[in-house]
């Protein structure tokens, strides 16, 4: 089975294409503008970036039998409104033309974000009302795939993942500050009041899942990707702390909560344990 993956040099997609080497009959091919740079023989590089339009694309990647579209730009920069000015339309054209070319197997990474500000266990049937141009933009392009493939055969899958942490995440985001904090031997670590309520997965458990889910073809369409088990954020960085055996004080309410999220927000993991069930019977 040939495998290809989008987004490949990114964080979750590094570990995507790690976890799927863990499986012998799997040949992957990894996409992007730049070379992740694997060390297996089984890990080919293909060079594509969306913003170049090429002919038989689905040829150009050696006609894989499953696509995982990993890719999306600048997802730090949830307020940019080039999420829905500009790459909305560059994914779904890249999509719908492998579409259009034979694909027949396709998981794109979704976000928690396209709930919007609903509050407490989100289900994947809830009406979502995203609040900043980067989920609109995620929604609006599973939208626009959903009318796209009526009628088509083709699998097709939509990973909402949460919140993430683990190694190579970046800077910017919670854990990766703490991690900066610890390498830099910080003695105060400045933070928000840490009452939301989040829903976190390490990334190597993430990969899992979506490799898992991906190839699995008994249940199809919106699936949330998540723990769904809910944590303070403050606890979940204390928790962090030990685990590493490093003490910090916590200066909690240094920053302000966030307009664009929910104080309480985790996943509902009904929908994603028949799928990996699913997995486990095929």
């Amino acid at each position: 089975m040939r495998v290809l993956i989008t987004g490949g040099s990114g964080f979750i997609g590094k570990h995507i294409v790690e976890h799927l080497l863990a499986y012998s009959d799997y040949e992957i091919i990894v996409t992007g503008r730049t070379d992740p740079g694997f060390n297996s023989k089984r890990v080919s590089y293909i060079p594509h970036d969306l913003e170049q339009k090429k002919e038989h694309l689905f040829e150009y990647f050696k006609k894989p039998d499953l696509l995982i579209h990993a890719a999306w730009q600048n997802v730090r920069k949830v307020n940019d409104v080039a999420h829905t000015d500009q790459y909305f339309i560059l994914h779904y054209q890249f999509l719908t033309q492998l579409i259009r070319e034979g694909l027949k197997s396709l998981t794109v990474i979704g976000s928690g974000f396209e709930y919007g500000l609903n509050q407490g266990c989100l289900k994947e049937d809830l009406a979502v009302y995203p609040a900043v141009p980067y989920a609109l933009a995620k929604y609006t392009l599973y939208q626009f795939l959903k009318v796209y493939i009526k009628n088509l055969p083709i699998h097709f899958k939509w990973l909402r993942v949460f919140y993430v942490s683990g190694q190579g995440q970046s800077e910017q985001t919670l854990f990766g500050q703490l991690d900066k904090a610890i390498k830099n031997q910080d003695k105060v670590f400045n933070m928000s009041g840490g009452e939301q309520v989040r829903d976190y997965l390490f990334v190597e458990k993430l990969a899992e899942y979506i490799v898992k889910l991906s190839l699995q073809t008994k249940v199809a369409g919106i699936i949330n990707c998540c723990s769904g088990k809910p944590q303070k954020i403050k606890d979940l960085v204390r928790q962090y702390l030990e685990n590493k055996s490093v003490s910090i004080d916590l200066n909690l309410g240094y920053y302000p909560y966030s307009a664009y999220e929910p104080m309480v927000a985790y996943g509902d993991v009904s929908k994603m344990n028949e799928a990996l069930e699913a997995y486990e019977k095929d």
